[in-house]
C-alpha cells in the first residue's frame, strides 16, 4: 500500500471515530436531558398531589374541576407526563392556587447542565 493511500485511510478512520464520538456524546446529553425532564415532571406531580390531598379531593374530582381526564391527573401526579402550560393553568385554577405555586423554585438535585 502506498503512503498516500495509507494516510488517506487513516484520515478516514479518524473522521469516522470523531463522528462516532460526537454522536455518542449527543446521545448521552439527550439521555441526561430526558432524565432531568422526568425529574421536573415528577416534582411537579408531587406538588399537584400534595395540593389535591390538602383539598381532600380525588383525582377524578380534580380532573372534573380542571376539565382533564382522571387518568391524565394520575399520570401527571406520577411524573409520567410533562403538562402543557394550558393544563398547568387549568390545574392551578382547579386547585385554587396561583400558577407560580406549582412551579416556583422547581429545582432538581442535579442542577448541572
Amino acid at each position: 500500500m502506498t503512503t498516500a493511500k495509507r494516510d488517506h485511510r487513516q484520515q478516514h478512520e479518524r473522521h469516522d471515530q470523531h463522528e462516532h464520538d460526537q454522536q455518542h456524546g449527543h446521545d448521552e446529553q439527550h439521555e441526561h436531558d430526558k432524565r432531568r425532564e422526568y425529574d421536573y415532571a415528577r416534582e411537579f406531580g408531587r406538588r399537584v398531589r400534595a395540593l389535591r390531598l390538602q383539598l381532600g379531593v380525588s383525582q377524578e374530582a380534580l380532573g372534573e374541576r380542571a376539565r382533564l381526564h382522571r387518568t391524565y391527573v394520575g399520570r401527571l401526579e406520577r411524573g409520567e407526563l410533562n403538562p402543557s402550560l394550558h393544563n398547568v393553568v387549568r390545574l392551578a385554577t382547579a386547585l385554587g392556587v396561583d400558577v407560580t405555586d406549582l412551579v416556583r423554585a422547581l429545582r432538581l438535585e442535579d442542577s448541572g447542565p
